[in-house]
């Protein structure tokens, strides 16, 4: 398995792990959470590393996807 795969893997199994913290309010959020762009607690938008919008979207679908193939549920 590839370094970059293991990472997606990673991604995937951590995606609703709540570990991050939103920078206006410093609420748990999950990688889901800022990748969908905004914080559950205080509506500030939030932002996961240097992707666009778009491309946010497009990788919270791909992980979510992996999560499929891993046997994962989609859910928090």
């Amino acid at each position: 398995m590839s370094t970059r795969q293991a990472n997606t893997d990673r991604w995937a199994r951590e995606l609703y792990t709540r570990f991050h913290l939103c920078g206006a309010c410093q609420g748990a959020v999950t990688l889901a959470e800022q990748l969908d762009g905004r914080c559950p607690h205080c509506a500030a938008q939030i932002f996961a590393g240097s992707f666009t919008p778009d491309r946010a979207r497009e990788r919270l679908a791909e992980l979510k996807a992996r999560r499929r193939v891993l046997g994962l549920r989609n859910t928090a």
